[in-house]
């Protein structure tokens, strides 16, 4: 079973993401950033095998490089959502 703790940074109106697998942190600080594999750059075994995406569904191409809004405190969970793509 995956975990997923979401925190927002004041700082940089930035949101962050801790997985973890079990008791186990598997991938840390994942800065939330629409349009890009937010996985491909972990390696680590316990990973779900596939893609973790911020897509913004109001964009002409949801999920496109590059395409849709970072979420922000008004849009996160409504116009702009976390979405697991399996394999």
């Amino acid at each position: 079973m995956y975990r997923f703790e979401i925190l927002r940074n004041d700082r940089d109106n930035g949101f962050y993401l801790d997985l973890w697998c079990g008791q186990e942190l598997v991938a840390a600080g994942i800065r939330l950033v629409s349009g890009h594999d937010l996985l491909k750059p972990y390696s680590h075994n316990k990973l779900p095998p596939g893609r973790l995406l911020v897509v913004d569904l109001d964009a002409k191409t949801p999920g496109a490089e590059g395409l849709g809004r970072d979420p922000d405190p008004e849009t996160f969970g409504d116009r702009v959502i976390l979405v697991y793509q399996g394999v």
